[in-house]
């Protein structure tokens, strides 16, 4: 075994990857740090498609259900508490000093600025190096395996972690985004992810986003996460193989498969010239979705022509499951696409980039955990016809 005393004194994360339990662990103990702000308790958001208190208690008064005389104060209240978080909120506008200096900032002309030398007030999405990182460029990810070769520590893991603050308003989520909104955040997205692959250290780029507490945010005002790892998930790796040795040995893709087969009306959401929305066929969550090019393209920049036609399917699929459940539920949204120093060269289409959507509405438990096996409570089909048939 590794002795844990080679982690000692480091300065950026640790990866442990372990034979036994074939899994990878980033330790990155900055993460769980007292400081780190968090705008969820473990009262204050309720399940995942319950209504906040104060959207209770607006409704009611919308209704007509809470006494004229206790109105307007409730209003004074709330708008008291809300002004005092946004004053906390490292993300909103006017809290700049907060966050390190930006890597990329989009103003309001749409014009993109990388690296400004003063500080930008007036933007419309920032990208900022993440204040408690779970990697650091400083980093030299020291590889250390064991004598049984059974385990491999990767010490002071080189990387970046970055942050995308997508929009100044502290309450839009992407059911609310104008296009061109949705277009600035991916055109960062793009930016940033193109900029961290040029790090010839860096060679795999994770892009997620987490909203709500049941999905792992820790802070409320929208924002993107993006991870530069010095080596390819073993997860990653190994579907990435998979794919290609299925492509090699039957001259056809199965990503060209998951589309043709996901163009069956039964389960599209949504869709145009360019892109579809679908719920897959081995869904996971309730309501999953996938957002796919229609003409496969094995990394995410290869579209950057086409985003204002994404960014269309996009706003519709998160509206449409807004409208299901009346309130956005919690949710991981994250891209996968080809890692750029091990098949993205080639040029088969053997795999293409996602969009997944995963809602957060049940619990994992020891059966998934156990067998990897999701227990999912609604059919493809079904949950595909509730969002295409549901009124936004």
């Amino acid at each position: 075994m590794l002795l844990d005393k080679n982690e000692k004194g480091i300065i950026s994360g640790v990866i442990r990857r372990s034979t036994w339990v074939n899994a990878e662990i980033l330790i990155a103990p900055n993460r769980g740090s007292d400081t780190k702000p968090n705008d969820f308790t473990t009262n204050d958001f309720g399940k995942s498609i319950k209504k906040s208190f104060r959207e209770q208690v607006i409704e009611l008064m919308q209704r007509g259900q809470v006494p004229e005389i206790c109105q307007e104060k409730i209003r004074q209240i709330i708008l008291e508490d809300e002004a005092e978080k946004l004053k906390k909120c490292p993300f909103c506008p006017g809290n700049e000093v907060v966050t390190p200096k930006p890597t990329l900032v989009v103003v309001k002309n749409n014009q993109l600025i990388v690296k400004p030398a003063e500080e930008i007030n007036d933007w419309q999405c920032r990208a900022v190096p993440n204040a408690f990182p779970a990697l650091r460029t400083e980093g030299i990810s020291k590889f250390l395996v064991d004598q049984y070769k059974a385990e491999t520590i990767i010490l002071n893991a080189h990387g970046a972690h970055e942050v995308i603050v997508e929009t100044p308003d502290h309450y839009a989520t992407l059911a609310d985004y104008s296009l061109q909104q949705i277009v600035n955040w991916l055109s960062v997205v793009i930016e940033r992810t193109e900029d961290l692959y040029c790090d010839p250290k860096i060679r795999f780029v994770s892009v997620f986003k987490n909203y709500g507490p049941d999905a792992a945010a820790s802070l409320a005002h929208p924002h993107t996460q993006i991870i530069g790892l010095p080596c390819i998930p073993e997860k990653i790796d190994d579907r990435m193989g998979r794919l290609y040795k299925y492509e090699s040995n039957n001259a056809y893709s199965l990503a060209k498969i998951t589309i043709e087969r996901s163009s069956d009306e039964a389960r599209v959401i949504a869709q145009n010239s360019n892109f579809i929305s679908f719920v897959p066929y081995e869904q996971k969550f309730p309501f999953e979705s996938w957002i796919m090019p229609k003409r496969l393209e094995n990394r995410f920049y290869r579209s950057q022509n086409n985003l204002f036609e994404l960014a269309e399917v996009i706003s519709e699929n998160f509206r449409r499951l807004k409208a299901v459940f009346g309130v956005l539920p919690n949710f991981n949204f994250y891209l996968d696409e080809c890692p750029d120093k091990r098949y993205a060269d080639n040029s088969s289409q053997f795999v293409s980039w996602r969009w997944r959507i995963a809602p957060r509405i049940n619990k994992i438990g020891g059966f998934e955990l156990q067998t990897g096996m999701y227990i999912c409570t609604i059919h493809p089909d079904d949950a595909a016809r509730i969002l295409r048939e549901v009124k936004i």
